[in-house]
């Protein structure tokens, strides 16, 4: 069974992927900032493995040391989570925590989040914007290494995280993972708003 860790799985694009990876027999494991998010997932996919990681108040190492100790090899990655707040964090969760992953997992194949918004001229959330360009670039530094990395750059989606209504539904999104995850190249797939 193939074993896939989902970062940020609790709601939105990340729980329509780990919904739509654990229906195809996929192992998975996933990360979400809350207790209550933990308790969700266990519930729906019970063979599944959730922790109850915060990157931006526990250092990604720590969360890395324990996968190691119990011997876990992903065969695939899915960098999704992000925020949207200051500078600083917004660069910890969305950049350095993806670039360690790569660093630390160089045998896993990875797909990291990235948005449109790295395409359009867009006046508001220039952290956000910033970090997205940083893992973008970073995610093609890493496949020029020869690791298998690509990307999925979602337009607006419906989540909580847009906090406006409108958009694309998570689940299409989540199809669009799914098929960059078994395709046998390395992809990038922008998926949009029409």
């Amino acid at each position: 069974m193939k074993k896939v860790l989902i970062t940020g799985c609790s709601k939105g694009i990340g729980y329509e992927t780990c919904k739509l990876f654990y229906e195809n027999d996929w192992k998975v494991y996933g990360t979400c900032t809350t207790e209550r998010g933990i308790n969700k997932l266990e519930k729906e996919f019970p063979n599944g493995i959730f922790y109850n990681y915060n990157f931006l108040y526990t250092d990604v190492c720590e969360f890395i040391s324990r996968v190691n100790i119990k011997k876990i090899c992903f065969d695939l990655i899915i960098n999704n989570a992000a925020i949207k707040y200051d500078l600083e964090n917004t660069f910890k969760l969305n950049v350095d925590t993806p670039f360690i992953f790569m660093e630390q997992f160089p045998k896993s194949k990875f797909i990291n989040i990235i948005s449109d918004i790295v395409n359009i001229n867009h006046p508001n959330l220039p952290e956000y914007k910033a970090s997205k360009h940083a893992l973008d670039g970073l995610s093609k530094s890493f496949r020029a290494k020869g690791m298998r990395v690509s990307c999925v750059y979602p337009g607006l989606t419906n989540t909580t995280f847009n906090k406006r209504k409108g958009g694309m539904n998570p689940k299409e999104v989540a199809k669009a993972i799914y098929f960059v995850a078994i395709s046998k190249h390395d992809i990038d797939l922008y998926i949009g708003n029409e």
